[in-house]
């Protein structure tokens, strides 16, 4: 079986220059027997680094770990 992962945002928008952060947390279904590396990319006009805080570009699960 092939694990599926899903994204959810706490708080759906933010104002630029605000004090409130986008929380996002991945969840990982399915098997979590192995470390899982998820690879994402984000899209928009917003420049990383720039308009938000420098982010990455992957999510790594540990063994046993769903979230």
């Amino acid at each position: 079986t092939t694990p599926t992962i899903t994204l959810a945002v706490n708080v759906g928008s933010v104002t630029e220059d605000g004090t409130t952060n986008l929380v996002y947390t991945f969840t990982r279904t399915g098997p979590t027997t192995n470390t899982l590396a998820v690879n994402y990319t984000i899209g928009g006009t917003a420049t990383n680094g720039s308009d938000y805080n420098n982010i990455g570009t992957s999510v790594t699960f540990a063994a046993g770990s769903s979230t």
